[in-house]
C-alpha cells in the first residue's frame, strides 16, 4: 500500500467488510469503495486530491463503461440496453450489481482484490466453472447466439410438461403452458407466448384432448 493510500485510510473510516460481504447487492460506488478499503466519501473536499480518491472516479468510469457494454451485469438485469447517456449520468455509480459479478469484473480488469473480498471472488469463480461445465451453450447468456425465447421455452417445458407428463383431464397442455407464461413472464407479448407454447406443445394442435372412443 502506498503512502497516499495509507493516509486516505487514516482519514476515512475503514470499509465494514463484515457488513457488506453479507449484502445481496452493492452499488458500483460501494464496490469501488470496498476495493479501496474505505467506507465512504470524505467530507473534506481537499482529500479528493489524494490519488486513491482520484482512482475511485477512474474505476467508477471504467465500471460504468462496462455496464454500458454489458461486461458488468446490473441487478436486476435490464430488459433493454442502456443508452449512451448513462455514461455521463451523475447517478450512474448508484447502479446495483451483484457482489460476485462485481468482484469477477474487477479481477478481469486487473484491480487488486482486498483479502476480505477474496471469498466472494472464489465462490463466483467456482460458480462460473460449474456453469461452464453443466450449462449448455444455448443457455449461456454470454453466447452471441443466445435466444431468450428458447431459454424461456426450455424453462416452461421443465416446469409445466416435465413435472406434469399426463395429459390434463380438462383443457389442454397448450393452455397450461400459456397460463404459466402469463404468470412467470408477463413481459412477453401475446405473439411471443403463443410462439413458445406452440414450440413445446407435444399435442400438435394444442386443443382439448379428444374423448377416447368407446
Amino acid at each position: 500500500m502506498n503512502g497516499a493510500s495509507e493516509l486516505l485510510i487514516k482519514i476515512l473510516k475503514p470499509a465494514n467488510y463484515d457488513l457488506w460481504c453479507k449484502a445481496d447487492t452493492w452499488t458500483i460506488q460501494r464496490g469501488v469503495l470496498l476495493l479501496l478499503g474505505v467506507e465512504d466519501f470524505p467530507e473534506n473536499k481537499k482529500i479528493l486530491s489524494i490519488p486513491s480518491m482520484a482512482a475511485f472516479w477512474d474505476i467508477v468510469t471504467i465500471a460504468k463503461s462496462s455496464v454500458l457494454t454489458g461486461n458488468l451485469p446490473t441487478f436486476p438485469p435490464r430488459e433493454k440496453p442502456l443508452v449512451p447517456e448513462f455514461f455521463s449520468n451523475e447517478d450512474g455509480h448508484k447502479t446495483s450489481v451483484l457482489p460476485k459479478e462485481f468482484i469477477m469484473w474487477a479481477r478481469s480488469k486487473g484491480y487488486e482484490i482486498q483479502p476480505q473480498l477474496e471469498l466472494i471472488g472464489s465462490v463466483a469463480q467456482a460458480e462460473q466453472l460449474t456453469n461452464a461445465i453443466t450449462k449448455p451453450a444455448y443457455l449461456d447468456e454470454n453466447n452471441p447466439m443466445f435466444s431468450r425465447e428458447l431459454s424461456i421455452a426450455i424453462d416452461a417445458w421443465e416446469q409445466v410438461l416435465s413435472s406434469n407428463p399426463s395429459k390434463p383431464k380438462t383443457g389442454s397442455r397448450k393452455a397450461l403452458i400459456l397460463k404459466w407464461l402469463e404468470v412467470n413472464h408477463r413481459e412477453l407479448d401475446k405473439s411471443q407466448k403463443e410462439r413458445i407454447a406452440v414450440m413445446i406443445n407435444p399435442d400438435g394442435n394444442g386443443g382439448t384432448p379428444k374423448t377416447p372412443a368407446s
